[in-house]
């Protein structure tokens, strides 16, 4: 598959590191360099947009486009309902927050509940495992690791634990390695 990044290469790496180098990667740093590209492209994962909803408009033009759209930190009825026009391609939230996409499942959610066929075939092209969950801000697995940081940083504040006791606790109870 084709697949455009509009992002950072960082963001390109994580993609290839979910979804395998079998894949053709173009990188767009930006939306308006991006829409030259969405023709040329299967799909599209849109890292920037939640930073700049206002470039909403580039998706207006191509019913065609297939496009994950970074949504951890905003919805995506949010985002399509921020914007004035109407909106004609296939779009997903996804968790594009760094080290949130490179996990066994990809979490995603749909606008209004459509499309869930397309995302399947999709996914299958991408041999990667998904789940859909309600399009809300932060969807589920940030506003859990948060709850789980803000609770970390008190510990330490309040004088209870050290930055090692901390880091060890994330590393036995989220199974991974993100220190404070």
């Amino acid at each position: 598959m084709n697949i455009l990044v509009i992002g950072e290469a960082r963001q390109v790496e994580e993609c290839q590191a979910k979804f395998g180098k079998t894949h053709a990667y173009q990188v767009a740093p930006g939306h308006q360099e991006a829409e030259r590209y969405f023709l040329s492209n299967d799909i599209i994962f849109d890292f920037n947009i939640c930073e700049s909803p206002e470039q909403m408009e580039v998706y207006r033009d191509h019913p065609k486009a297939v496009a994950f759209l970074n949504s951890a930190k905003t919805s995506l009825l949010g985002l399509v309902a921020g914007f004035s026009g109407q909106v004609q391609c296939n779009l997903f939230g996804f968790n594009g927050l760094p080290g949130f996409l490179n996990r066994e499942i990809l979490e995603t959610s749909l606008l209004e509940g459509r499309g869930g066929k397309l995302l399947e075939e999709v996914c299958g092209k991408l041999q990667t495992k998904y789940q859909v969950v309600d399009d809300r801000v932060g969807m589920v697995t940030p506003r859990v690791v948060c709850m789980i940081i803000n609770e970390a940083y008190f510990t330490f504040q309040e004088g209870t634990a050290t930055k090692e006791d901390i880091d060890l606790g994330m590393k036995l109870g989220t199974n991974s390695a993100w220190p404070i």
